[in-house]
Formats: C-alpha cells, structure tokens, sequence
C-alpha cells in the first residue's frame, strides 16, 4: 500500500541497501527516518549512520525533513491514524563529500533540529 519496506534493526543490511539504490537508480525517491523509528513523545532521538552510507554510495542528496505530530497521529504501535496535526518542514539539500559519515550524520541532525519549531 505505501511501497515500504523496513530496514534491519540488527545485522543483513547489504539486502536493503542493494534494494535501496535499484529504487534510486529506477528514479524513485526514498525516504529514511534516520532515528530507526517514530518518537513516542515527540522528541528527536539521535539519529543512526545508515543515511550517510547510503548518501556516500549513491552520491545522491540527503533533503532533512522535520515531522513533527506524528507522535499524536499515528503513534508506535497503532493501525489507524487519529485525528491532529502534522507539520513538515524542508531543509535544504546536503551532498556527503567524504567528510565522514559521523559529521555528514551530525549535519544532517542538526539540520533537523533547527527545522522544529519554526
């Protein structure tokens, strides 16, 4: 229905990465929550590595989204979206260009960050 699929928690992610850049390659965007999941408060949680791997392999742009209200609409656990709020805000596109996946991560983080709230 939404053309989803999960990326591992753990271990076997060559699958899912080999996946990802087919998808990239056919033209299709792909969106990557890099906390691994959806907040259940609200809050930003630290962000994984994964997105700057894929950014490095690629070479494809990283665009930093904020969603914040998805908490209250569709909270972890839940089938059914309820009634509320979501608001999402764009940053501008970031390119990795091999300054290390810690810092692109980091960028990208803070990128995030500083879109809540506006």
């Amino acid at each position: 229905l939404f053309q989803t699929f999960p990326f591992p928690q753990g271990a076997a992610y060559r699958p899912s990465l080999e996946y990802t850049g087919e998808l990239l390659d056919a033209g299709m965007w792909i969106l990557i929550f890099p906390e691994g999941r959806v907040s259940s408060d609200g809050r930003i949680g630290d962000f994984k590595g994964g997105v700057s791997l894929i950014a490095e392999k690629t070479d494809v742009p990283v665009f930093p989204v904020a969603i914040e209200g998805m908490n209250r609409v569709l909270p972890p656990g839940t089938w059914l979206p309820r009634r509320g709020r979501v608001r999402i805000a764009f940053g501008k596109p970031l390119q990795y260009r091999d300054e290390g996946h810690e810092p692109f991560v980091q960028g990208i983080e803070e990128t995030v960050r500083n879109l809540v709230g506006r």
